[in-house]
Parts: structure tokens; sequence; C-alpha cells
């Protein structure tokens, strides 16, 4: 999509395939609403009859992923988005960020910490050392967030899974 037809629509849904074989469906942009969960379906092929030659004529359909298949976590690959969600643990351990403000492209307010996409970048290139850190960084972050595991918006990078939900305490601050 270009960025004027983005920036024209409401709702933007994004259909991916998990690395379980699940097709996953999540809100990539949602105007004046709170971001909707992401739902998770998966593909079944089944006979619908037989040709003349007397070959199975198949079609596929969408189920609803179970309970079971749903509990599957996606997990960090490699060793750069390993890295990158060490730095995002280690900025909320520190008590750097804030429970995420409410509006458009975020979840509902004060569900999940964020830390400051600069300072999360930051401590990323001084761990990891070297050059290329800003390459690096794009990747890992890039592959967690088709993962669901590290989102973005307004310069904020929160983790939407259940580790990254606020504790009561946290909201307070």
């Amino acid at each position: 999509m270009s960025g004027k037809t983005n920036g024209a629509a409401d709702t933007i849904l994004l259909l991916s395939k998990r690395d379980d074989d699940l097709l996953e469906l999540k809100s990539d942009k949602q105007r004046d609403m709170a971001q909707p969960r992401s739902k998770a379906f998966r593909l079944e092929t089944v006979v619908c009859g037989m040709d003349e030659d007397l070959d199975e004529v198949t079609t596929c359909v969408v189920l609803a992923a179970d309970a079971a298949e749903l509990k599957a976590k996606p997990t960090p690959r490699g060793p750069n988005q390993e890295l990158l969600m060490e730095c995002y643990r280690d900025l909320r351990l520190e008590g750097i960020g804030e429970p995420n403000p409410g509006g458009a492209g975020f979840p509902e307010q004060s569900q999940y910490w964020c830390v400051p996409a600069e300072r999360l970048k930051e401590m990323f290139a001084g761990k990891k050392g070297g050059s290329n850190n800003s390459s690096a960084y794009n990747g890992a972050f890039n592959g967690l967030k088709g993962r669901n595991l590290l989102q973005m918006n307004g310069g904020l990078v929160w983790m939407p899974t259940e580790d990254g939900k606020c504790e009561s305490a946290e909201r307070r601050l």
C-alpha cells in the first residue's frame, strides 16, 4: 500500500503465516479504536468430491485455531533477536519507560510497558558492539515485530504478550 492509502485507511489488517503453520490475522493500523486482539487460524484440506477420472477434488477451509495451538508461543530467532529482547527486559527492570498511552496505534491505555525506541536501540548497539549495529537492530526488530513479540508506535516499543503487560504497581507510576 502506498503512504497515501495507509493514511486514508481507518483499519489495516495483516494476514501472515506463523512458524507453527498457523495463520495470524492482526491489526497493523486502527484509527480511533482500541487495537483488536490477534486471531489465529489454520487451513485444512477437505475432500469435496471426485472428478470424472475418480481423482479427489479438494478445497481448503479456514478453521479457528484451538486453545492448544494458540499456546505455542513464538520465540525470538537468532542472537540479534534474543539480544534485543534482553535489552527490552533490562530497560524495563531499570524502570525506564512507562505504561502505554492510549490512542490510535496503541493497545488499551496502561496495559503494556513501553520503553523509548531510541534507548532500546542505544542499549542494543552498546551490548552488540562492532559495526552494522543499525542494520542488525532493524533486522532483529522487524523479525520480532513480524512474530508479534515487539511492537512500536510513537517512538515507544512494547511487548504485546503476557510478559509485556504492566503490573498493577507499574500502572500507578
